[in-house]
């Protein structure tokens, strides 16, 4: 997977901000609620370069970071990768195999943010003039983790539209350890929202999201329409750090170890 110089400039750029300036609210919260040691394995699905990585290494014993764009693996494999830090150039499926990661272009420019697997997924053209193709390796959660003799406690989803297959490929650890996800999803992007919501309810897993109080708010797949409104979305594209367009949700079982440090 050829990696422009364009495009690897942007990328570290982006690395740069990001770090000077996190505008992901949920890295913050979980950085200030989280002491140091608090997970036993935390996994990274979609780790782009690597933010939550970054953030929570204090807070893990161990990482598992996946990120299928070659790109971004480089940047999160040189920054981070050690051993109790597992980063893998593959992407998350309900399956183990292959699949194509799709990357909308603009002027020679990869919005690597956007680049996912999921065929349901069909951008906005008006933002792009090129789809960049490119075959990569899945593994499901269950299947990668099956002699894994430590306990997930947080996985974090950013796959653009496909995080219900990656939750689908999990079943057995969502019943062995009741892990609290944290999981990107946006109507835009997938048409499953309600399935994904579904699924983790029907296991026992409660909605919620960090309300401007700096606070776990509970939330339903009705309360989407309100908070990623196209309304929403322009004012968040004009600024970054608004946060009335939310696309970031907390899935916590009352199982969940860690449970208590989060609520």
């Amino acid at each position: 997977m050829p990696v422009t110089t364009k495009t690897k400039f942007a990328q570290w750029l982006y690395a740069l901000q990001w770090r000077l300036a996190p505008h992901e609210i949920e890295t913050r919260y979980l950085s200030r609620r989280l002491p140091a040691g608090a997970l036993d394995t935390f996994v990274d699905v979609g780790a782009n370069i690597g933010m939550y990585t970054h953030t929570l290494r204090p807070k893990a014993r161990r990482i598992f970071s996946f990120e299928p764009n070659a790109g971004l693996f480089e940047h999160t494999r040189h920054f981070y990768a050690s051993a109790t830090c597992i980063v893998e150039p593959m992407g998350v499926d309900d399956t183990n195999g292959s699949a194509t990661l799709r990357i909308p272009a603009k002027d020679g420019i990869e919005s690597v943010d956007l680049g996912t697997i999921a065929q349901g997924n069909k951008f906005d053209t008006s933002e792009h003039d090129a789809i960049h193709s490119f075959d990569i390796r899945t593994v499901a959660i269950d299947s990668y983790f099956s002699d894994h003799d430590g306990r997930i406690d947080l996985i974090k989803v950013d796959v653009e539209g496909n995080e219900f297959n990656v939750v689908k490929g999990a079943h057995e650890r969502i019943r062995q350890d009741r892990p609290v996800w944290l999981i990107e999803t946006e109507l835009r992007h997938s048409d499953k929202v309600n399935d994904l919501f579904d699924l983790l309810e029907t296991e026992g897993y409660r909605a919620c999201y960090v309300a401007r109080d700096n606070r776990l708010k509970d939330v339903s797949p009705a309360d989407l329409k309100t908070l990623q409104s196209p309304e929403n979305l322009a004012i968040r594209s004009r600024n970054p750090l608004s946060r009335v367009y939310v696309n970031n949700f907390f899935f916590v079982h009352p199982d969940c170890r860690i449970a208590a440090l989060l609520t």
